[in-house]
């Protein structure tokens, strides 16, 4: 609310209301927003071998753990690179 200058003295005028929300950009991928293929391709774009995105979707659908460190098949090197942003923004 503002405050208008009237004969009457000063009065509170309402501002009108923006019905429209500023538009925003589509959120990140998520590795549950890829099908298969797509997370295959994603992670051979990481440089990572097909199988991973099997391992990926094994824990991640499976086990229910989006946690790199819980991921015992993966190569220490992955788990600790946390490198997985495509797929998991989280990580």
């Amino acid at each position: 609310m503002r405050v208008a200058e009237t004969p009457g003295g000063p009065q509170a005028v309402r501002s009108p209301l923006a019905l429209a929300s500023p538009r925003r950009g589509k959120p990140p991928r998520h590795l549950a927003d890829l099908t298969h293929e797509e997370r295959v391709a994603a992670v051979a774009q990481m440089g990572e071998p097909a199988f991973r995105a099997t391992q990926l979707s094994m824990h991640y659908f499976g086990h229910l753990t989006d946690d790199p460190a819980d991921m015992s098949d993966l190569p220490a090197r992955i788990r600790e690179a946390r490198r997985w942003p495509r797929c998991c923004p989280h990580w």
